[in-house]
């Protein structure tokens, strides 16, 4: 087919079916061609009782003699007639269909309206935001929808169409400039002129400018009674009225595209089409909802808002967010927990498979044991909340033996010789009773979804009963997922006070959500490196594989060592207390300090003893309008990493940190501020320092550490320059071969 074919459905008294609009913006139309595309569109839609031909550049006479001057009318049963815009009586311009024997008459309005909405619905003219984001528009309004006229101007056929009906609202009204919203209206503006021309309307061609909507809107000069506004889209009609408050006359003001007010309503201006649908019409879109910024529904429920100028993404620099740990980053009671738990050896890392649990683990039986600070804490917890006379116990991650001990150690041997004790793997043998006094004793609660299943069982083996959740050592990610624990375990039928849920320790750890340890990252890396080096693969490098290869959780080798053999903390940590027994603490009881860090930093420094009525809520700070992960407004502060400038501090926060919160590639300035820092680190290897190079070429090479292609060029040849070794060639080798390319696509 050869024409630009609009359709829309039509009732003309008895008859009802498919109108055509057949649009030509070739000079050298021939009636040949006309009776081809009439043939495909009867083949397609035998229903079409009513075909119309369109010439917007060609004058009315031309367009008649060319378009129906052969057979077309013999060759099909409908009723073909050519639209065109003639002078009538008096002087006023009207649209007409003239039939090949010269009849004519008025083209329905309803036509119009019609076969413009199927240009603008076909390509796609009304854009719908994706899920989780929404548009803020420049006249201040958000919603989730938005009209794009530039995309129902693509070809030169199209832009005639939206022109040609343009020029017929106007009439004989002259102009001599013409300003448009947006830049695409442009050409529309040039196309009325040179329709103008064939209709013998005018003969000059207007000057034109854009002016950016609502956001060039004030630097419009004076406005005359010769100047025509083109508005390319609206829902409101809200531009046609700040543009009559701005000298325009309501005549010379065109909405091309109008969604909202129905056909019936008085609007400011004329429009082309209404967009909008109507009981009585076929087509059409319902009302967009737009709402001011602060009545947003879909900024309350945490969608984000995607700016448009005109019709388009306003693109601009992200905001990036700095995440800066400080003292403020740990409150008193996580201060409290961490120095009653480092240096113990209770704890220690699950390098490889976290799942969706914290990587930082208790060893609940050293803990008991050997931890004084935390068996007075549980024991007198125990004390307080255990209902008597008790029914039975439930264990769950805690041995029946340890369980034992801790009741002869406690004194409490007398108050629990007549409760049975079970484990939860056997729970659904236990018998119901309905007034039954329960003790759930848990070792060390991080598996939320657990403790959850364990309470819904529960509920049913104990319906009345009275039922204490004691925990010796809760984790979570965050003070209000405490809350929430809280509420979800204690809340009953007789309100949220139902059951009790206490902990004896509690300390704030993000959860890994099966995303890939940086061990297990590490670990792929160094297999395959070992697997392509075809038997030079470097001493270093083996012995950390060996490592890894090991036990999963450890307490130390958690980092590559450097220079002088392990990673250890200096004695000036201002976030423990170094000044005795410093050379017991692990590497497990940096990293477990440094996560704790980082989770309460992305909560905005909230920690757990917040009361809940002053809870923020967790901040999420990895999403902006483009995606969650692909970018990232939030990046660790550059300063963490100078002001923390311990080799184990830095290893500790280049493993516990979210990838996307290393992504330094997203902003040119903390790019350019990390490089500095990695830099330095490098080029003091040479003279015995820097014993953080090796953590910092591993994060580069498995693409967790990420600076814009410029500065990892930099950073590639400083490590050229200054290193050497056998084992910091084959990293640099990988950084340059694969993550540079990678980065720089």
């Amino acid at each position: 087919m050869k024409a630009l074919a609009l359709r829309t459905r039509h009732d003309q008294g008895d008859r009802r079916g498919d109108a055509c609009l057949l649009v030509y913006d070739t000079p050298t139309l021939t009636s040949s061609t006309v009776s081809s595309d009439v043939r495909d569109i009867l083949s397609r839609r035998p229903n079409t009782p009513w075909i119309y031909v369109l010439c917007p550049f060609l004058s009315a006479r031309q367009a008649h003699t060319l378009a129906l001057g052969g057979r077309a009318v013999d060759r099909s049963n409908s009723l073909i007639s050519v639209i065109q815009l003639v002078q009538g009586e008096g002087g006023a311009w009207k649209l007409q269909h003239r039939e090949a024997d010269g009849t004519a008459q008025e083209l329905c309005e309803e036509l119009i309206h019609g076969w413009l909405f199927d240009l603008f619905d076909r390509r796609g003219g009304l854009v719908r935001a994706p899920v989780g984001v929404h548009f803020a528009k420049l006249s201040g309004k958000h919603t989730d929808s938005f009209l794009r006229a530039s995309s129902a101007l693509l070809s030169s056929a199209e832009v005639g169409t939206v022109a040609f009906f343009c020029q017929a609202l106007l009439g004989s009204a002259g102009y001599t400039r013409i300003f448009v919203d947006t830049a695409p209206l442009i050409s529309v503006a040039f196309a009325m002129a040179r329709i103008a021309r064939a209709c013998g309307i005018g003969t000059t061609d207007p000057a034109v400018e854009s002016y950016s909507s609502y956001g060039g809107i004030d630097r419009l000069p004076t406005l005359g009674s010769n100047d025509l506004c083109l508005v390319s889209a609206s829902t409101s009609g809200s531009l046609a009225s700040e543009l009559l408050t701005r000298g325009a006359k309501e005549n010379l003001i065109l909405t091309l595209f109008l969604l909202g007010p129905s056909p019936a309503e008085k609007t400011q201006g004329l429009v082309v089409c209404n967009l909008t649908n109507t009981p009585s019409r076929s087509f059409g879109y319902a009302p967009l909802r737009n709402a001011a910024a602060n009545d947003c529904q879909h900024c309350k429920r945490g969608s984000l808002a995607a700016p448009l100028e005109g019709d388009q993404f306003l693109l601009e620099k992200r905001d990036v967010v700095r995440l800066r740990v400080s003292v403020a980053s740990q409150p008193r009671q996580a201060r409290e927990v961490t120095d009653a738990l480092a240096r113990t050896g209770v704890l220690a890392v699950e390098t490889m498979t976290p799942g969706e649990r914290p990587d930082v683990r208790v060893d609940l039986k050293a803990a008991l044991s050997s931890v004084r600070h935390l068996q007075e804490k549980a024991i007198r917890m125990v004390r307080r909340f255990v209902p008597l006379p008790l029914t039975y116990v439930l264990l769950v991650d805690i041995e029946k033996s340890e369980w034992k001990d801790f009741v002869v150690a406690a004194g409490l041997s007398r108050e629990f010789e007549s409760a049975e004790v079970y484990d939860h793997s056997e729970l659904a043998a236990i018998r119901e009773a309905d007034d039954a006094r329960v003790l759930v004793m848990i070792g060390v609660l991080d598996d939320h979804a657990k403790i959850r299943s364990i309470n819904a069982q529960m509920r049913v083996k104990a319906p009345n009963g009275e039922v204490s959740y004691l925990s010796v050592f809760t984790a979570v990610d965050s003070a209000q997922s405490l809350r929430e624990l809280e509420m979800f375990l204690s809340y009953g039928a007789r309100g949220q006070d139902t059951f009790t849920f206490k902990s004896a320790l509690a300390l704030m750890l993000p959860n890994k959500d099966r995303v890939p340890t940086s061990w297990a990252q590490e670990l792929e890396l160094l297999q395959r490196l070992k697997s392509d080096s075809e038997g030079n693969f470097a001493p270093k490098l083996q012995g950390r594989l060996d490592v890894l290869l090991g036990t999963s959780r450890r307490a130390n080798s958690l980092f590559i060592p450097g220079l002088h053999n392990e990673l250890r903390i200096a004695a000036d940590f201002v976030y423990l207390e170094t000044g005795n027994d410093r050379e017991l603490v692990s590497q497990a009881d940096v990293y477990a300090i440094i996560s704790n860090l980082l989770a309460t930093v992305r909560c905005n420094n909230v920690g757990l003893a917040t009361p809940a009525g002053k809870l923020p809520g967790k901040i999420e700070k990895n999403q902006n309008v483009y995606g969650q992960l692909l970018v990232c407004p939030a990046a660790l502060c550059p300063r963490n990493l100078r002001d923390y400038n311990d080799s184990i501090l830095r290893a500790a926060v280049l493993r516990a940190a979210h990838p996307q919160e290393l992504n330094y590639a997203v902003d040119v300035q903390c790019s350019a501020e990390v490089l500095a820092i990695l830099r330095a680190e490098v080029g003091a290897w040479s003279s015995g320092h820097g014993d953080a190079t090796p953590e910092i070429l591993m994060s580069v090479a498995t693409g967790r550490l990420r600076l814009t292609p410029v500065d990892l060029e930099s950073f590639i040849d400083e490590c050229r320059a200054a290193l050497s070794d056998s084992w910091a060639t084959q990293l640099v080798d990988v950084i340059e071969g694969e993550i540079l390319p990678s980065q720089a696509t």
